[in-house]
């Protein structure tokens, strides 16, 4: 358990260098709910900071790292979040830099270096980091003062069965000791609470809670009874919009029915099947006010700073309460009146109901799983098997392996083994030629530096990205349409990342994951209690779920 540092000179020191401070931020002053954050911060205690959209949390961890001289580390779950954080700070001359899978590898080592060399006030990365030696190394050389957890509630949901990486963020934390851990988050229920204290060991943090009604936010739900209600709410908002859907299929299916009846372009983003650079484009389409409506699902959510978005429209049922404020929370940021709806029908509650299902499994399959890894592991504990292979042998079905995979990670039972990108080996046979720029230049690539071995030509994935200034994603897209044109075969690296035994079955948590399977169903039942819930009461509603028995306004 880790101990608060209590120091007043430095709570003086910061003091002393908050107009400066504030005037780089372009603050007149602190924000009500922000001036209480930042003097328990200063004081050197640990904060569990509650927080709506649109109030400062940033400002809550940037201020005093500022004023303080701090090196600051923060964990972040959505690139689009830390790029647009990174950006906002750097544009304000403050020397922020980020380490995410969509940067080069180049760039990520100079971000690295940056640090080591102490040019960076503040390192935005996922918990995914945690495993690499590179940035072990960094933090090893610049331990962090202040370690900060944004949107901390995505840990109750995720860290056991989703991306156990933040189930191992509390070792970071005991291992480097900071002198402070900040988790802001702007929903955090009780049993959220309850995971945020555990995982990121903060069970003498202070609870901060500042949460006033965002009265101009007009809260409604409705029966969705077919897409002519949804185009018509659409087309009564003068203003952006957002309409949030709980399927791929769905956003793209609802976005060409959108921009047909309402003629008008409209937008799509979701977290799997685009490229990092039309994510870029469409979102900034959006932010730029390019495009007036997007559909999305909620991975275009935590961290969308668009002040004048006058209508959010959250199509299919959401998850949970704190999904509804987490959606809800994109609209009307200038304090403007905007409209949230949310929608519900038969369909997207039985989608979340699968959704739970599948990212809950039980004992009996987590079981199975981990001794079908155990009897297909090499001498060392080690697996190369894919999803599908473990599925075989397991007899665990779909999203089910995946999950019950996180959970054995989570619970220490696994962990991932790194491989350098230079080790994956792409094989390439050339069948014809084309007068494509992009495929003689990439051949060239290839036959210049891939060695020759059984009529293939073999390259490593690292050399072949670099070469080609494209990630992996984008490079097998590209050779999958020229291998169907009879002009290649292409053999790609595994996805499969390896994975070793490093303990038993022991050490799993049956019961509280039992629990919180549970409450993910109670969840869903709480939000079909705020859609039956009188309109004039949804704000209060909300309120009471979250705890909030003051200063709600």
């Amino acid at each position: 358990m880790r101990e608060n540092i209590t120091d007043t000179d430095m709570l003086l020191r910061g003091t002393a260098n908050l107009p400066r401070v504030l005037d780089i931020m372009g603050f007149p002053s602190l924000r009500k709910g922000q001036d209480t954050v930042i003097a328990q911060i200063m004081g050197g205690r640990d904060v569990l900071c509650i927080l709506p959209t649109s109030t400062g949390k940033t400002g809550c961890f940037v201020i005093p790292t500022l004023a303080l001289g701090w090196k600051t580390l923060v964990f972040s779950p959505l690139i689009a979040l830390m790029r647009d954080q990174v950006q906002s700070l750097q544009r304000k001359g403050i020397r922020a830099g980020q380490m995410v899978s969509v940067q080069s590898e180049a760039e990520n080592i100079q971000a690295m270096r940056l640090w080591m060399a102490g040019e960076l006030d503040l390192f935005y990365v996922a918990p995914e980091r945690l495993g690499n030696e590179h940035f072990r190394q960094a933090m090893q050389a610049v331990c962090p003062d202040f370690v900060v957890a944004d949107e901390a509630h995505v840990v109750s949901e995720w860290s056991d069965n989703f991306r156990s990486a933040y189930a191992h963020v509390g070792d970071f934390i005991e291992e480097f000791n900071p002198r402070v851990v900040g988790t802001f988050t702007a929903t955090m229920p009780p049993e959220v609470e309850r995971d945020v204290r555990r995982v990121f060991r903060q069970e003498n943090a202070e609870k901060i809670l500042w949460y006033p009604r965002r009265a101009n936010l007009n809260l409604s739900a409705d029966l969705l009874v077919g897409i002519h209600q949804l185009v018509q709410d659409v087309k009564s908002v003068q203003g952006a919009c957002i309409i949030y859907c709980s399927t791929i299929e769905r956003v793209q299916q609802r976005a060409a029915i959108l921009s047909d009846m309402l003629g008008e372009e409209v937008g799509i983003y979701h977290g799997t099947g685009m490229t990092p650079t039309q994510k870029k484009s469409n979102m900034d389409n959006f932010m730029e006010g390019r495009v007036r409506i997007i559909v999305a699902t909620n991975a275009f959510g935590m961290g969308i700073d668009k002040s004048d978005i006058r209508g959010v429209f959250s199509a299919d049922m959401p998850r949970s309460c704190e999904e509804v404020a987490q959606l809800n929370g994109r609209a009307g940021r200038d304090g403007k009146p905007s409209f949230c709806k949310t929608y519900w029908d038969s369909a997207s509650r039985r989608t979340q109901e699968f959704f739970i299902s599948n990212g809950h499994p039980g004992k009996a399959d987590i079981t199975a799983l981990y001794q079908a890894i155990q009897r297909m592991a090499d001498r060392d504990g080690t697996l190369h098997k894919g999803s599908a292979d473990l599925s075989r042998a397991s007899g665990v079905k779909g999203f089910l392996v995946g999950a019950a995979k996180q959970v054995l990670m989570a619970s220490k039972v696994l962990e991932a083994v790194s491989v350098d990108a230079e080790e994956k080996a792409c094989l390439i046979n050339y069948k014809g030629s084309s007068e494509e720029e992009l495929f003689r230049e990439w051949r060239g690539y290839v036959e210049s530096t891939g060695r020759e071995e059984n009529g293939y030509r073999v390259i490593s994935q690292g050399d072949l990205e670099q070469l080609c200034e494209a990630k992996m994603p984008v490079i097998r897209k590209k050779f999958k349409q020229w291998e169907d044109e009879g002009l290649v075969a292409f053999l790609p690296p595994s996805k499969a990342r390896p994975v070793k035994l490093i303990g038993d079955i022991s050490m799993v948590d049956f019961p509280r994951l039992k629990q919180k399977a549970v409450e993910a169903y109670e969840k869903l039942d709480k939000v079909a209690e705020y859609i039956e819930t009188p309109d004039g009461e949804k704000h209060k509603f909300l309120e009471d779920y979250f705890g909030v028995t003051n200063n709600g306004g």
